[in-house]
């Protein structure tokens, strides 16, 4: 078993300052089998999509030293310059759902767009 830190919003009742149980940000260390938390993840943000237009409000996250796949980006598809950059873009999923999602990718000049990640959707 592995911990897994899970940040959200929960009621406290002791006083410091704050109103009298009014919602607080903590971070619970919660104990899952690995591939359980992977399989739930896979069901939440499906892997399988396609981006149907263009992609807007493009931004670049990291790049270069500071992105963490770097090494294996430069094995994979050869020593680039790296960035990695989000947008919010219209997705159709596997099952024909269309909808907005934020998509983050891995792009270098004279090799364009890789590795492609929905990390949230919204149907329209």
């Amino acid at each position: 078993m592995q911990s897994i830190q899970v940040a959200g919003l929960h009621h406290v009742n002791e006083p410091s300052g704050g109103r009298r149980g009014s919602p607080r940000r903590c971070i619970r260390s919660v104990s899952l089998d690995p591939g359980f938390a992977l399989a739930i993840l896979r069901q939440v943000l499906p892997t399988h999509f396609k981006v149907i237009g263009k992609i807007q409000g493009v931004q670049t996250i990291a790049a270069s030293r500071s992105i963490r796949a770097i090494a294996y980006l430069r094995r994979k598809y050869g020593a680039r310059d790296w960035r990695k950059r989000k947008g919010l873009a219209k997705v159709q999923l596997d099952d024909g759902t269309i909808g907005r999602g934020e998509v983050h990718w891995y792009e270098a000049h004279g090799i364009g767009k890789k590795e492609f990640k929905l990390k949230w959707f919204r149907e329209d």
